[in-house]
């Protein structure tokens, strides 16, 4: 969808803003010809499941991030309740995919499974968040908790989020006429 900026002008400074649905652009063009681009994400509100049955009632809601920038830690968690159960176990997947356990019976209670983009960080990690260390573009996707609680119960809830990475870019210049010549991107 296209979309129109706004300017602001100060001596030796310009300052472009574009929006869209998803994201807030700034572009700032200063006199000493340096470009930024901001990339500023929007939020959304956070997925709920709450599964009652029998007595026990389990709560379940995660808090993906939206947006990280590569090579950022990514923080993902998952806020439970679970009404007078036990807890059985927690487990993270990526696309279907499993990549993170947590079972506090277990010894070691966490377990991380190789998935393509995913680093996790056993140290910041624990039943209530998983710690993904330099997050890139594969790290991108739809990412799922799901708890269950021991017997007699049984009971299981899972929520999702969608997390995207992204890049920063740099724009260098070689003249005040903004002859673009080389974007980096890292």
């Amino acid at each position: 969808m296209p979309f129109g900026p706004t300017k602001q002008e100060t001596t030796g400074h310009s300052k472009y803003t574009f929006s869209n649905s998803l994201y807030n652009f700034e572009i700032s063009i200063d006199v000493v010809i340096h470009i930024s681009l901001h990339v500023i994400p929007r939020t959304n509100p956070l997925p709920s499941a709450f599964l009652c049955a029998g007595v026990g009632c389990l709560k379940l809601r995660v808090a993906v991030p939206q947006y990280k920038l590569r090579g950022e830690l990514a923080v993902l968690e998952c806020h439970y309740e679970l009404e007078g159960d036990t807890l059985y176990s927690v487990k993270w997947y990526k696309e279907n995919e499993e990549f993170y356990r947590f079972v506090p019976k277990s010894n070691p209670p966490q377990q991380s499974y190789k998935v393509e983009g995913i680093k996790v960080d056993h140290q910041l990690s624990d039943s209530r968040q998983v710690a993904l260390r330099g997050v890139n573009l594969k790290s991108s996707g739809i990412y799922r908790c799901e708890v269950s609680a021991e017997a007699p119960s049984f009971e299981s809830a899972q929520s999702e989020g969608r997390m995207e990475v992204v890049c920063k870019y740099f724009f260098k210049l070689i003249s005040i006429k903004l002859n673009l010549i080389l974007c980096l991107v890292y």
